[in-house]
């Protein structure tokens, strides 16, 4: 559903080095910004 093939799930800082955090600031920001927002996890919410 929210698979993004570019996200190898080993990045230094974990999920917080991907945008918007971007948790390394400008290192490597622009490799980052190409792999775009992690898929790890989806909240769906439901009406009871």
């Amino acid at each position: 559903m929210n698979a993004n093939p570019k996200d190898t799930k080993d990045y230094p800082e974990g999920v917080w080095t991907l945008p918007p955090v971007y948790r390394l600031k400008d290192i490597d920001r622009e490799k980052y910004a190409a792999i775009g927002e992690s898929d790890r996890f989806t909240l769906r919410f439901i009406k009871p």
